[in-house]
């Protein structure tokens, strides 16, 4: 082999190799461009997953106030329906006393 064919072979292989990292530049850009979708859309269901516990943390909050207020008018009630029933025991003592 001459040395110009030498030169022309390695010339060739060059650019065969010039031309296989071009491809794998170009492979390596479209995976590059989908993890940016990727992570664009993990950051979206980080902040939906966030809201949603902003809003079960609310929500929980509601029903606490509503079971202490629900539970504040049972005792109310209660305390109520015994006064009325001590009340109620006081006069049949009062009217078995007198009869």
């Amino acid at each position: 082999m001459t040395p110009q064919e030498e030169l022309a072979a390695l010339r060739h292989l060059i650019e065969k190799q010039q031309k296989e990292i071009a491809e794998k530049d170009a492979v390596i850009e479209k995976q590059n461009d989908q993890i940016e979708k990727q992570g664009a859309q993990l950051e979206k269901q980080r902040i939906q997953i966030e809201n949603m516990i902003q809003a079960l943390l609310q929500a929980r909050k509601k029903c606490s106030e509503l079971l202490r207020k629900q539970r504040s008018r049972s005792r109310g009630s209660f305390f109520f329906l015994k006064k009325r029933k001590s009340w109620r025991n006081s006069l049949v003592w009062s009217k078995k006393d007198r009869g």
